[in-house]
């Protein structure tokens, strides 16, 4: 038995909002089935998304909840001071036991973990390898918290 290529689509076209499939899908030689990685952006109620994989004349379908966040995160401040090349990051999350992470939002980059200081409140401060960390006009963050939750946000530069 030959391969055959599944041509894949959500349900609807407001479903590509909160989960993408790709175009489609090569089920292997002998094989009944094959993965493919289904993207997920953060939606703000659980959403059931329907996936049909088409080939020919027929259609099988399921569905995946992408679910909502675990907590909700903000930025209270970001500050990148120049001269000492640090980043000094206050936070909040809704969630008083999380693990906070700080990214570079315009390349992805990690740049550190945030200490949690009780209370939902989370901060740190990062040293930077030189003055390139933030090159632009408007840079800025991206947190993630461990149970979902994500914000990006400018930093202040001094």
């Amino acid at each position: 038995m030959a391969s055959s290529t599944w041509l894949l689509r959500t349900a609807a076209p407001s479903a590509t909002a909160s989960a993408a499939v790709p175009a489609s899908v090569t089920v292997p030689a002998g094989a009944t089935s094959a993965n493919f990685t289904i993207a997920l952006q953060p939606v703000v109620a659980n959403t059931a998304v329907g996936i049909s994989a088409v080939l020919g004349s027929v259609t099988q379908a399921s569905s995946v909840t992408v679910l909502r966040p675990a907590d909700a995160v903000a930025i209270s401040k970001a500050l990148f001071t120049a001269k000492t090349a640090q980043l000094k990051v206050e936070a909040t999350s809704t969630s008083n036991a999380t693990t906070v992470t700080v990214y570079n939002a315009a390349t992805g980059v990690l740049l550190g973990t945030l200490s949690n200081a009780g209370g939902g409140k989370y901060n740190g401060t990062m040293t930077a390898f030189g003055n390139l960390l933030f090159v632009g006009v408007n840079p800025r963050i991206a947190l993630k918290s461990a149970l979902g939750g994500t914000i990006s946000g400018p930093v202040e530069v001094k």
